[in-house]
């Protein structure tokens, strides 16, 4: 007869068998040290409600900020506190979101891939459509022109 081997869940504590938990395979026990309960109900809390889904953006950008562009969450704070919390060219609130979110991101980190510099926080529509084609050498000029071809063409 073959013994069931058994774990503690060390967040609601019962014991159960090793088939109640989640498999890890850098853990001794090859287990999650929550049952599978108690892991679907933290995650239902943490993506539904409004405070769990806060925490898990705040930590989630805190992450990428420091890993991307060497920057804290209080350096970016900082940033956004001084450019008004809007966009740094077109001077409006971030409305961009990313699928399955019910609120806009944060705005983004602009920098010059050539030395890292920050050189301000723009919105998902600037960064993307304005400044992400035209990095490098020629991106003064091709703005230039870009605002005299907008320029030509406006007729208000």
């Amino acid at each position: 007869m073959r013994v069931k081997r058994c774990k503690r869940c060390t967040k609601c504590g019962k014991l159960l068998s090793l088939d109640c938990f989640y498999y890890v395979s850098r853990s001794i026990t090859r287990r999650r040290s929550w049952c599978i309960k108690c892991s679907i109900k933290h995650n239902k809390d943490l993506y539904t409600t409004e405070e769990g889904r806060l925490l898990q953006r705040k930590y989630g950008h805190t992450a990428l900020l420091k890993k991307y562009y060497k920057m804290t969450q209080n350096q970016y704070d900082k940033r956004l506190q001084r450019q008004g919390g809007v966009c740094a060219i077109c001077g409006r609130l971030e409305t961009h979101r990313r699928k399955g979110m019910c609120y806009p991101c944060e705005l983004s980190v602009d920098h010059n891939h050539r030395t890292g510099r920050i050189r301000g926080l723009l919105c998902h529509e600037c960064n993307s459509k304005l400044i992400g084609g035209i990095e490098g050498k020629n991106a003064v000029f091709v703005l230039k022109k870009a605002l005299k071809y907008v320029k030509k063409w406006d007729i208000t």
